[in-house]
C-alpha cells in the first residue's frame, strides 16, 4: 500500500491551470535485468522542462521531482557507486544557480513514506547514493508523456528517460570495478 501511496504522490498540483495540463494518466512499469521501475506518465510541458534546465522561474523548476521508483533485485553499479537491493528513487533536480540539472539516485526506506496522495510529494529522506548531471539530448521523436524504459544491453541495464523531445540514458552495470 505504501508503494502505491508513493506513486500516487507523484501527481503534481502546482497550480490549477498548470496542474491540469500535466496530470499523469497511468502508472507505468518497465523491467529489465535486476531493475524494475515504476513511474507516472506526466504530460510534456516544454516551458517547464526548459525552466528546469535553465533555472528560470516556473512551477516545475521550483523543486525536485521523483521520476521513478527503482526496485532492485540484485545490487547494481551506477557511475562507480553500488546501489543496494531494495527501493531507490530516481530524482530529477532542476538547475539551481551554478548547479546544473541533475539526476539523483537515493536509497529510501519504504516504511518511512508518509505522503499525501493528492500532490507530488517531495522525495523522502534517504541516503543519496549518486548525483550526476542530467544530460538530455534533443531528439526528433516527441513523446506527449514521460516514458522511462529499462532494457538489457549485454550484462548492463539501460534506463532511457524520454520526455517530450528530450532523452537521457543511464547505464547500470552488474558490479563496480
Amino acid at each position: 500500500m505504501r508503494r502505491f501511496a508513493l506513486l500516487l504522490a507523484m501527481v503534481v498540483v502546482a497550480g490549477p491551470a498548470y496542474g491540469q495540463k500535466v496530470l499523469p494518466e497511468f502508472l507505468m512499469q518497465s523491467t529489465a535485468g535486476p531493475i524494475e521501475l515504476r513511474y507516472v506518465d506526466f504530460a510534456w510541458n516544454p516551458e517547464g522542462f526548459d525552466a528546469m534546465q535553465s533555472g528560470a522561474n516556473h512551477p516545475a523548476a521550483g523543486r525536485n521531482w521523483m521520476l521513478a521508483l527503482l526496485r532492485l533485485r540484485n545490487p547494481v553499479c551506477f557511475q562507480g557507486r553500488t546501489l543496494p537491493v531494495g527501493a531507490s528513487l530516481l530524482i530529477l533536480d532542476p538547475k539551481h544557480g551554478a548547479t546544473p540539472m541533475s539526476f539523483e539516485i537515493r536509497d529510501v526506506d519504504m516504511r518511512d513514506m508518509d505522503i499525501k496522495p493528492n500532490v507530488i510529494g517531495l522525495p523522502p529522506k534517504g541516503d543519496t547514493i549518486k548525483v550526476v548531471p542530467a544530460n538530455f539530448e534533443k531528439v526528433p521523436d516527441t513523446k506527449a508523456r514521460l516514458e522511462i524504459v529499462a532494457t538489457e544491453d549485454g550484462p548492463d541495464t539501460l534506463v532511457a528517460i524520454h520526455f517530450g523531445d528530450r532523452k537521457a540514458t543511464l547505464r547500470f552495470t552488474p558490479r563496480c570495478e
